[in-house]
């Protein structure tokens, strides 16, 4: 992960923590799963979190695989546990085709769907 990216993650973890539904879904999560949400909050505010608008997107998307493949079954039961319906079922197929396969990149199975 990026110096750059950890900033981010911290200052948007910082402002999605202040609401009282992610604080307790965040601070009920196994750390595989506080790394994912982290992640996603960085997502959502990207741009407002840096300052500048300016968001590596390469980083953010090595820091994603890097979570998708080396969390546990515990932290990804506590995601798709907590996800609404349509985000829990992308999900689910995310962890049928990354968990524990190190160094697979997202989406490397739609290359060979025509």
């Amino acid at each position: 992960m990026t110096r750059e990216l950890a900033e981010i993650e911290d200052r948007a973890t910082k402002v999605f923590l202040t609401k009282p539904y992610w604080a307790r879904k965040y601070e009920n999560a196994p750390e595989g799963a506080k790394e994912y949400y982290r992640l996603m909050f960085a997502n959502s505010v990207g741009g407002l979190a840096k300052g500048d608008g300016d968001l590596d997107i390469e980083s953010m998307d090595e820091e994603r695989d890097r979570i998708y493949t080396t969390m546990d079954n515990e932290s990804w039961d506590y995601i798709l546990r907590n996800a609404a319906h349509a985000e829990a079922l992308g999900l689910k197929i995310v962890r049928d085709h990354m968990q524990g396969k190190t160094g697979m990149k997202f989406g490397y199975w739609l290359k060979d769907q025509k």
